[in-house]
């Protein structure tokens, strides 16, 4: 008998065929509303903001810095490959929002690596930032979090990032 499951394991793996044969990967969302994710980093800005269940919105008279920390499921994950943020521009203005996605974290562990974008908001409407593994040579990110300078009349209303898992049938 243990001839016969020595012969059946070489045939298997001779094959290449493991018990991830069946495995496929499956696309997962997260998204979070502002509230929850997106703060303030000073105090000097807190004052700017007013928070509310569906964004965060900058009432102060200029330009306000909001920090969004974002999270998803890291096991069995393949990285994140998408995230985005969500604007709406409630002024008479078309207006911009300079974002920066930050990768990585700030530790002796590595260094983070810094992906700047800005993002045109007309005036009356909503505009979704976006960074995807293209911004990153084609590799997905770790541990994402944003830093945007949100304008007066601008909210950001939330965030959502959107990465693969490995999944049996």
């Amino acid at each position: 008998m243990k001839h016969a499951t020595l012969a059946i394991g070489t045939l298997i793996a001779a094959l290449g065929i493991s018990g991830q044969a069946n495995a496929f990967k499956q696309q997962r969302a997260s998204f979070q509303g502002a509230v929850n994710n997106c703060q303030p980093p000073l105090p000097s800005f807190e004052g700017a903001f007013r928070k509310r269940p569906l964004g965060i919105a900058n009432e102060g008279g200029s330009a306000a810095f909001i920090s969004c920390a974002l999270s998803a499921e890291t096991v069995n994950s393949d990285g994140i490959h998408t995230v985005l943020a969500f604007f709406i521009n409630r002024g008479v203005a078309s207006v911009e929002v300079s974002c920066t996605l930050i990768d990585g974290l700030a530790s002796p562990l590595g260094v983070p690596t810094f992906f700047p974008k800005v993002f045109t908001v007309p005036a009356g409407q909503s505009v979704i930032g976006e960074w995807t593994q293209d911004d990153n040579s084609g590799s997905t990110f770790i541990i994402p979090s944003l830093s945007c300078a949100i304008p007066p009349g601008v909210e950001i209303n939330g965030t959502q990032i959107f990465y693969n898992i490995d999944v049996g049938t």
